[in-house]
């Protein structure tokens, strides 16, 4: 599974390049929401275009610990989000997750977006998704080669 980032996700990190060794970009406050129809990601999608989950329990993951930014990982520099546990509570409204997506902290700007291998269910109790975002980036690439990848 990889994400797929937006045009204004690439635009940042062409910002953050400073001397080709830190990954510098701020995701606090950050957003992952799940969704629950099919899509394409792809570098020019918005919130608008993704149908988010409704599943009874349903609350979007916010990053309020911070990202554990910029460690050095095999040649690249990693940044961790925080785990985000998602859980279904009762049968009311439930879904099949294809998908996530980093929203920032406006609640609105899509990020970047995931499409699963395999859709989840998330329709009862004890369904439950736990997810951390990984974001790689390789400093000696350009911001055309980063990485969004979970674990």
């Amino acid at each position: 599974m990889k994400y797929q980032p937006t045009n204004l996700l690439l635009d940042e990190l062409s910002g953050v390049l400073v001397g080709g060794s830190a990954l510098a970009i701020d995701l606090s406050g950050s957003f992952v929401v799940l969704i629950a129809a099919p899509f394409t990601p792809g570098p020019t999608l918005t919130l608008g275009d993704l149908s988010e989950a409704t599943f009874q329990g349903y609350a979007r993951g916010h990053d309020t610990a911070g990202w554990n930014n910029g460690v050095a990982e095999g040649g690249k520099r990693v940044a961790y989000s925080p785990l985000f546990p998602f859980q279904a509570v009762g049968s009311d409204s439930p879904n099949v997750i294809y998908g996530d997506a980093i929203v920032g902290s406006d609640s609105v700007t899509l990020l970047a977006a995931e499409l699963f291998d395999t859709p989840r269910p998330m329709q009862a109790p004890p369904d439950t998704l736990l997810l951390t975002v990984v974001f790689g980036f390789d400093p000696a690439g350009n911001y055309g080669q980063g990485i969004l990848s979970p674990p």
